[in-house]
């Protein structure tokens, strides 16, 4: 995670959507990675996202980058085995379950200059 958050923004990548992901990676490690870990959550599983751009679309990519790129904004205010429940500021809670693992790579990977966006 150190790495992740060590990162200069990557080319392409919109400075502020950059801090968003970078903070709320932070976010869930600080508040809920005990409680994750305890829960069965993995690293792909709060960190993860598909290599590609074009794939990486709500309910394929890990918590972070799912709470990050959700039109509207949300906060984590549950996590079980199962899923996490995020509440959006209106409207009622919605779950976030546990993506698919298969090719997935670390947020810090996909985002690496090398990789590109």
């Amino acid at each position: 995670m150190y790495r992740f958050i060590t990162l200069p923004c990557p080319a392409g990548v919109p400075e502020d959507h950059w801090d968003e992901l970078v903070g709320e990676a932070e976010n869930v490690e600080r508040k809920w990675g005990e409680i994750a870990h305890r829960a069965g959550w993995g690293v792909l599983d709060l960190y993860g996202c598909p290599p590609h751009p074009l794939e990486r679309i709500y309910g394929q990519s890990g918590l972070v980058h799912s709470i990050v790129t959700l039109v509207t904004p949300v906060r984590l205010i549950a996590l079980d085995a199962l899923a996490a429940t995020l509440q959006p500021f209106r409207g009622p809670p919605m779950k976030h379950r546990r993506p698919p693992r298969a090719g997935a790579v670390l947020l810090w990977d996909a985002y690496s200059t090398d990789a590109g966006p």
